[in-house]
């Protein structure tokens, strides 16, 4: 048996603020770098496409794609998932 799908993912940050980063260094004492006014992205999507094999004893294949889409950000993924049952 053969089943498509696709998703629609749509995330959204609840505690947008600005952030600060600190870096240390191995070796060095007190803090490396600062790094401030960083803004989160307030809103992410993702969009995907699947397909589903259900094949007999209870064996399934599933190939996916996921495109992930945020404010300078993106991402493309893949997978590839093998899934045994029993009982």
């Amino acid at each position: 048996q053969l089943t498509p799908y696709a998703r629609f993912v749509l995330t959204h940050a609840v505690l947008y603020d600005g952030q600060e980063t600190f870096v240390h260094f191995g070796g060095v004492e007190g803090t490396s770098c600062v790094l401030t006014g960083i803004e989160p992205s307030q809103y992410g999507r993702m969009w995907g496409l699947g397909v589903s094999f259900d094949f007999k004893n209870n064996n399934y294949l599933s190939l996916e794609y996921d495109y992930e889409s945020k404010s300078r950000y993106h991402m493309s993924s893949g997978f590839i998932k093998y899934r045994f049952e029993w009982c």
